[in-house]
């Protein structure tokens, strides 16, 4: 990936769309019964933003 390119992104958006577009592929294992799972359930990932002093 050209870092040029992505010098201007949020890095907290760059992560969060990442994250959204790929767990697109994963809504076919939502599953019960004790098996791998995913909750589909559309209520998205609990994304946490922090700053370090």
């Amino acid at each position: 990936m050209n870092k040029t390119s992505m010098a201007w992104k949020d890095p907290v958006e760059v992560i969060r769309n990442a994250i959204a577009q790929a767990l697109v592929f994963y809504y076919p294992l939502a599953d019960s019964g004790g098996k791998l799972m995913v909750d589909c359930n559309k209520e998205g990932v609990m994304f946490i933003e922090a700053d370090a002093m």
